[in-house]
């Protein structure tokens, strides 16, 4: 059996961080824009969540919506029952932070710094808003 390796960086990361493998980058390549929009269901703690944690995510586009929603819901069910959360529910929520770039080490993966990043001669701005 065969291993994959590690996941494929998204063309806009290898665009700014020089194209290490110097494999053709694709020119029909998806392009989400925007940020992610709040749901309007979204109530309650998960709402709280969503302006504490992915509101300020500026790595994030719209195409991250739904996965973020989850991911606010998730939370808000972990800190309304801490101890009785099942190992599944965590194992999603966990992931999905991974995803979304809240551990450190996804943030590196990302190649999202701590703050947004500067407007001139930064050009991951293009991409990273």
């Amino acid at each position: 059996m065969a291993t994959r390796g590690a996941r494929p960086k998204p063309t806009a990361l290898r665009l700014v961080s020089g194209n290490a493998g110097k494999r053709p980058i694709p020119a029909n390549d998806p392009r989400p824009g925007g940020a992610p929009a709040k749901p309007k269901d979204l109530t309650g703690r998960a709402s709280e969540l969503w302006d504490l944690r992915i509101a300020p995510a500026f790595w994030l586009a719209e195409a991250d919506t739904d996965k973020a929603a989850m991911w606010c819901l998730l939370q808000a069910e972990f800190y309304k029952s801490k101890g009785k959360m099942i190992a599944a529910r965590i194992g999603q929520l966990r992931a999905l932070g991974s995803e979304l770039g809240f551990d450190p080490s996804s943030r590196t993966r990302l190649g999202a710094s701590g703050g947004k990043p500067e407007k001139k001669d930064d050009p991951a701005s293009e991409f990273f808003g």
